[in-house]
């Protein structure tokens, strides 16, 4: 039997830019760069085809994927490339086998262009060349701007933008002459390139365009280390390479019809007749002041994304979100601890960016304290949001001596009629339709939760007293949430409420407090779970960024 490929997910600061890469593999390194809009996501064929040579490192590029865009509001592709040049020397990479698709590709000319010492081998397929007149049309068109809107219009756009262009090049111009007569993507790798889209939001437009103002034949010209162009056949920018001149010695065409099986064997051909040194140890991300971190803790299991800031000494504050949300979601509340008291927020397994596994909430529960493990942590303030509560009271119980205080906000203690009424209709259908009509009942889901609960029963009797929580960015990052979860997320929702808190709770002898906001659907819910388990309880603002100053009040 053949074992699975193990891809690794991390994180290195490079100044004051976080950059997210994935690895996977042995031996020397290869490094690969994807092409826009997607992430290193996209390369994972690249990843899987290479790993049984190489140690395939695969960087989100800036703005892309989980990566921090650059600051310059109009980045070129040098940009890109002295960036990642300085995600190189994060890593301790002098020198290196490179091989960029598209965007990706542009980035490894211009720097092995501008560094050759630094490039074993350049392999680039699909780089830009353009006449000036196609130039100039699709800077004007191919990148509209992409903002969230109330509506959830945006997730339409996304969704048709990216199935256009599996049938017209340009997406936008739909001619005869446009038509690329090849099979239209399903639904879910539709799904999944769209997802890739949101995440980078209106920042996907900084790479194509500066793509698109990339001299790819002048770049070419000047390449003086080793470098070969891939060129397929289905590619529909292969037309425009036949315009270039004579080029140096180090450039080679390599031309390949429509299966790619011949072109991935020439390139670990090539690559391997390259690569060569010690692979990089792998990072993890170091401080930023000011600001949440992301990062990637090896469970044993399990990958598990987290956001922290350790700004300042002292026991942290551990954050634990609601079924079918995510840490980010939690961030207003999150960055209200910066400079009060180190804060870490974890997703939980099968949630966000956290790799999914058993179940359950006991098993949510060892999945946390193997992060607290992790991070060294052998004291904390734990903070449960929601079903999040659960787990909190949960790891207070079978991990104690790694607690502090436990807090539970907004619990959900509901009887059985209403539990079987929300493990059936709480997940909306998330099923990708070729449509795309699941991304807005995503959309209006998440909108709904910051408006009625559930969020399903939609009448004056459901609705909300507090202020709305419905600002785009915040309904934007549930949405994304409701995605990443959605595997899961029936089997997540149905472990959570089947969960005995009221139980455990009068069970736990040590510091327990139970909380709810003022304005939300759980203050009378949470007051009546306070009383029957002996805890006190406590009503917090209306807004999530409020919380903060109270909860260290409960845990000072």
């Amino acid at each position: 039997m053949t074992t699975p490929l193990r891809v690794t997910r991390h994180f290195v600061t490079v100044g004051n830019r976080l950059v997210h890469y994935r690895r996977a593999g042995s031996g020397p390194p290869v490094v690969v760069l994807h092409q826009s809009p997607m992430s290193s996501l996209w390369v994972m064929p690249h990843i899987e085809r290479f790993a049984s040579h190489f140690t395939v490192i695969a960087p989100d590029t800036p703005g892309n994927g989980e990566s921090d865009p650059l600051s310059k509001d109009r980045p070129e592709i040098v940009d890109y490339a002295e960036a990642l040049g300085e995600f190189l020397t994060a890593l301790g990479l002098a020198n290196v086998a490179l091989f960029g698709d598209h965007t990706g590709a542009c980035i490894v000319a211009e720097f092995a262009r501008r560094h050759p010492e630094r490039v074993r081998i350049a392999v680039v397929e699909g780089i830009v060349v353009l006449p000036e007149d196609e130039r100039r049309d699709l800077l004007a068109n191919y990148t509209p701007g992409l903002h969230a809107k109330w509506d959830g219009s945006h997730m339409v756009w996304a969704w048709f933008r990216l199935r256009e262009q599996t049938m017209f090049f340009p997406w936008f111009r739909h001619t005869a002459a446009s038509r690329r007569f090849r099979d239209v993507k399903g639904p879910e790798a539709l799904h999944e390139e769209m997802l890739q889209l949101l995440r980078a939001g209106d920042h996907y437009r900084n790479p194509y365009d500066a793509a698109f103002r990339f001299r790819g034949e002048q770049v070419l010209a000047d390449i003086r280390a080793p470098t070969h162009v891939i060129v397929m056949a289905f590619d529909p920018i292969t037309p425009y390479l036949g315009t270039m001149g004579d080029l140096p010695e180090a450039v080679k065409i390599e031309r390949f019809g429509h299966d790619r099986d011949p072109m991935w064997a020439r390139s670990i051909e090539l690559l391997k007749g390259a690569a060569a040194g010690v692979p990089p140890k792998p990072t993890q991300a170091s401080r930023i002041k000011g600001r949440l971190v992301s990062d990637v803790i090896d469970a044993g299991d399990r990958l598990v994304a987290v956001r922290r800031n350790d700004d300042v000494a002292g026991r942290p504050v551990v954050l634990l979100h609601d079924v079918l949300q995510s840490a980010r979601t939690l961030d207003r509340l999150a960055q209200a601890f910066i400079g009060k008291r180190p804060v870490l927020a974890i997703d939980l397994p099968g949630h966000g960016d956290s790799e999914a596994g058993e179940t359950s909430v006991a098993a949510w529960a060892r999945t946390v304290d193997a992060v607290l493990v992790a991070h060294g942590l052998a004291n904390t303030d734990i903070v449960g949001v929601g079903m999040g509560g659960a787990v909190a009271a949960e790891l207070a119980a079978k991990f104690a001596g790694r607690v502090q205080s436990t807090t539970l906000i907004d619990p959900w203690p509901v009887d059985g009629v209403e539990r079987t009424a929300l493990i059936e209709n709480l997940v909306p259908d998330l099923t990708p339709r070729w449509d795309g009509g699941h991304a807005l009942s995503a959309w209006h889901a998440a909108r709904n939760q910051g408006i009625f609960w559930p969020w399903y029963r939609q009448s004056g009797a459901t609705m909300l007293r507090g202020v709305p929580d419905v600002e785009d960015a915040i309904v934007a990052e549930r949405a994304m949430a409701l995605f990443k979860s959605a595997p899961k997320a029936h089997e997540a929702v149905a472990a959570a409420l089947q969960y005995p808190l009221e139980g455990r709770l009068t069970e736990l002898t040590g510091a327990v407090r139970i909380a709810a906001s003022s304005g939300g659907a759980h203050l009378e819910r949470a007051r009546s779970l306070a009383a029957a388990a002996g805890k006190p309880f406590y009503e917090l603002p209306d807004a999530m960024a409020d919380w903060a100053g109270q909860i260290l009040v409960f845990v000072s």
